[in-house]
């Protein structure tokens, strides 16, 4: 009798190892593209940290908002445009400049087009990282940046030839980010985490508010750090 309950234990523990196998074997073959929301609106919402680079040698990281609306035509290309707001800081700690400090409260707004890796290689992503790597990006822009600088000053310098703490001047973005899916318990396809680091060129002489003489050619430029949210439409 014992013989026989030993035996319909193990049985039952077999067909139960055997339910778990081909649980975990199905699931490993669902398509894990299925039910992402592909195309679309996308309204994004973030904060980043900026820094500029121009005649200063230390440049402090000030905080930034952005937010952007984009069009994804398929889930690895998509056009947008894109508004930030924020604080660019240079800040000259050797005392060799007249101005000691600039800090420009700045504005800028971009179109721009985003390249991913899954446009090129539409390998198949098995998991959330693949699907990660999958989502990276490259992109570029042009866009409208308008400076408003405020000045500290060493008035034992020399001041700079020219001056022009507010002006508007166009703007060239670079974009290197990814786009990480995150779909609820019912698998719907809402929202996302968009990392991004951007390059911006910004070809004009005034972007910290002066240019030192006629033989100064710098142009300067910013970099900025962000992670925002996306919404699907």
């Amino acid at each position: 009798m014992k013989a026989k309950q030993l035996s319909q234990i193990k049985y039952k523990l077999c067909c139960f190892i055997i339910l778990i196998l081909t649980v975990q074997q199905a699931s490993a073959q669902v398509d894990y593209s299925f039910g992402l929301n592909k195309k679309g609106f996308r309204l994004g919402i973030g904060v980043g940290l900026s820094t500029i680079n121009t005649h200063y040698q230390s440049n402090p990281a000030q905080i930034v908002g952005v937010g952007s609306l984009d069009y994804d035509f398929n889930p690895y290309f998509s056009i947008g445009l894109e508004a930030q707001g924020g604080y660019l800081k240079g800040v000259d700690k050797l005392g060799h400049l007249y101005y000691q400090t600039s800090k420009n409260q700045y504005l800028d707004a971009n179109i721009n087009f985003r390249v991913a890796i899954g446009l090129i290689s539409d390998f198949y992503a098995k998991n959330n990282f693949q699907d990660i790597v999958k989502n990276i990006y490259i992109g570029a822009g042009v866009g409208r940046l308008r400076t408003s600088n405020t000045f500290t000053i060493y008035p034992s310098q020399v001041p700079p030839q020219y001056t022009m703490p507010i002006l508007q001047m166009w703007s060239f973005p670079f974009n290197l980010g990814t786009n990480i899916n995150i779909r609820g318990s019912s698998g719907a396809d809402r929202f996302s985490i968009n990392p991004n680091f951007q390059f911006s060129y910004v070809n004009n002489y005034y972007l910290d508010g002066y240019r030192t003489s006629d033989f100064s050619h710098l142009k300067g430029f910013y970099k900025l750090t962000s992670v925002r949210v996306k919404y699907k439409f």
